[in-house]
């Protein structure tokens, strides 16, 4: 399953609007390049994006900050299978 296929199976399992996957560069060189996610579905959004954090730690903790805006907590059980991505 490619990137996109994946991200397409996260919308549809989280009824997302958007999200949106990125790299940053931090200014401290120590910190170096890390992912940022936002997630944006039902008029809430989640955003992840932390130094040390691989990309599936960066989704699943967008997916949950917006589960939490929405409150319906995240269940591992409603992820589709995602490389990366353990339930």
């Amino acid at each position: 399953m490619t990137l996109e296929e994946q991200l397409i199976a996260l919308m549809e399992a989280h009824d997302l609007s958007s999200i949106s996957v990125g790299l940053l560069r931090s200014s401290d060189p120590d910190l170096g390049i890390f992912p940022n996610v936002y997630a944006q579905g039902g008029g809430e959004c989640g955003s992840c994006g932390h130094p040390g954090e691989g990309l599936a730690a960066a989704v699943l903790a967008a997916l949950a900050d917006l589960a939490a805006k929405r409150n319906r907590p995240l269940s591992p059980d409603s992820l589709p299978a995602i490389e990366g991505i353990e339930a």
